[in-house]
């Protein structure tokens, strides 16, 4: 696993947040934060929404070209060989903190997952076997795809933004030591 904190330069992540953060960004509410078989069963159902925006997926590139642009400074970062998905999540501010539940993102070997934080807040991402990862401005964290891993709700500020990437890297790449053998 490794973390990342000013992933990106003080110009991009302002450009990032601006463009993602305004008000007229097109979310769509997703009635569940993980699928059915992973939530948390002690978990009240109320607190298992979010909003996403797909900008990457299984039939290729599936949002706007500015926002697909703005992905590039991350794809420079990890060097994919191919993209598996991109997904930026809105969670609403919540009255307590509550883990969603442990889940995989993808089941393609040698896969890797990396999820940005976009804001500063009291959330955080669990990965099994690793323990937390706190929710920091600019931050990068990256792991192999099939550790589970759980985010979290908020309750310090009036959104929680984050972006989850799922790729397989380049096997010369930055990231090529966290390729299962």
């Amino acid at each position: 696993m490794k973390i990342i904190d000013n992933a990106l330069s003080q110009n991009d992540m302002e450009e990032v947040c601006r463009h993602i953060q305004n008000p007229n960004f097109p979310w769509q509410f997703n009635p569940n934060v993980v699928d059915e078989k992973d939530k948390n069963a002690e978990v009240d159902e109320l607190y298992q929404y979010q909003f996403n925006h797909h900008v990457h997926g299984n039939m290729g590139i599936c949002t706007d070209h500015h926002t697909y642009n703005l992905m590039s400074k991350f794809i420079n970062i990890f060097e994919p060989i191919q993209i598996i998905r991109i997904k930026i999540n809105l969670l609403p501010r919540s009255d307590k903190i509550v883990r969603h539940g442990l889940h995989i993102d993808t089941y393609v070997p040698g896969a890797l997952t990396g999820i940005f934080y976009l804001n500063s807040n009291d959330g955080e991402t669990y990965i099994e076997n690793y323990g937390i990862v706190e929710s920091i401005e600019n931050r990068f964290v990256i792991f192999p795809s099939n550790w589970k891993h759980s985010g979290t709700t908020h309750t310090n500020t009036k959104a929680r933004y984050v972006i989850n990437f799922n790729w397989i890297p380049s096997p010369l790449g930055k990231f090529s030591e966290m390729l299962e053998v």
